[in-house]
């Protein structure tokens, strides 16, 4: 429990804001249906948001977070492993829930493609059905509170954050998912960081404080 309250407060930065917006969302989904609340969001779109998000939703998909620990690897595997980690049991446990708890929830496109106000961003792949928890969002909070606790840097903490919440919005203006599935994925998310974060707490390895650059010194050194 010390463990979590110490990451906790470490990462004020990156929680709190969160947090605030969570509550602030809390009430609109109790008051508006998420179909009306979806159709309200799919009404303001413009070319360039439609571009935007076409392209940065990316980020959310499951092969990212592996990309970002390659890169990681290179300064501490310690680091590589747990965003990989973070952000792939994240994915995994919201493809769980979306297939075998919650498969007959259909996403906006299966409920909306009639309506002749509904916007849809050309060259998107639509989806139909699986749309509760958004699995994006799962895998963008979890990859990002990962990093963000690594960092002691708060605007980068912030800007995280920030890519975190676009990321998920992303799934929402594309109409790939409602809004309370991207709340209920970027939960899932910070809870499987938090739980990789304590978990490789406890390894005390000493390869995995090492790095990719340090073993090729070793190497060059030994040669």
């Amino acid at each position: 429990m010390q463990r979590y309250l110490k990451l906790i407060r470490s990462n004020a930065t990156f929680l709190v804001p969160y947090l605030i917006i969570v509550i602030l969302l809390a009430p609109v989904f109790i008051s508006i249906p998420k179909d009306s609340l979806h159709l309200l969001i799919n009404q303001y779109h413009s070319s360039a948001t439609d571009i935007f998000f076409k392209y940065f939703t990316y980020l959310g998909d499951g092969i990212t977070p592996f990309l970002v620990a390659i890169v990681f690897v290179f300064f501490s595997f310690r680091n590589a492993l747990q965003i990989c980690s973070a952000g792939t049991l994240a994915g995994l446990i919201a493809q769980f829930f979306k297939r075998l708890i919650f498969p007959g929830i259909q996403r906006p496109y299966a409920i909306f493609k009639e309506l002749p106000q509904f916007h849809i961003v050309n060259g998107i792949d639509m989806h139909s059905s699986f749309s509760f928890p958004s699995g994006h969002a799962a895998t963008i909070f979890a990859m990002c509170f990962i990093m963000a606790g690594l960092t002691k840097n708060k605007v980068l903490k912030i800007i995280l954050l920030f890519t975190s919440l676009l990321v998920a919005f992303s799934r929402v203006y594309l109409s790939q998912h409602f809004l309370v599935d991207m709340y209920a994925g970027s939960f899932i998310g910070i809870l499987c960081a938090l739980l990789i974060f304590v978990i490789f707490d406890r390894f005390k390895a000493k390869w995995l404080d090492s790095s990719l650059l340090q073993v090729n010194k070793k190497i060059t050194r030994n040669e």
